[in-house]
């Protein structure tokens, strides 16, 4: 797909993501989204797509170990790819509201 958008396995993490989009707004294409995963990090990449395709140029902003703020401006399509993207309600829910969720 490259360099068209960014093909993601599962096991990638919000940051990774983040980084590999820079400054581009590509759509980002994420396979393997399984509830079987960490929940914590996937309810991550679920914030940073919620924020990549909200209707406002907001800034995120990330602090580094060194002490400097990291800025992004995030405008991006995300589509997720499960076999069971339904069993991620457990044991943290996520909230599926607004999303397209087909089985």
């Amino acid at each position: 797909m490259a360099p068209l958008a960014i093909s993601a396995d599962g096991q990638s993490s919000e940051a990774g993501i983040r980084q590999a989009l820079g400054a581009d707004s590509l759509p980002v294409l994420i396979d393997e989204f399984e509830s079987d995963q960490d929940v914590r990090r996937l309810k991550g990449i679920i914030r940073l797509a919620r924020s990549a395709s909200s209707a406002d140029d907001a800034m995120v902003f990330k602090g580094t170990p060194e002490g400097s703020a990291m800025r992004f401006t995030l405008s991006s399509a995300f589509f997720f790819s499960a076999i069971n993207p339904r069993g991620l309600s457990w044991p943290a829910p996520i909230e599926w509201s607004g999303w397209n969720v087909s089985s």
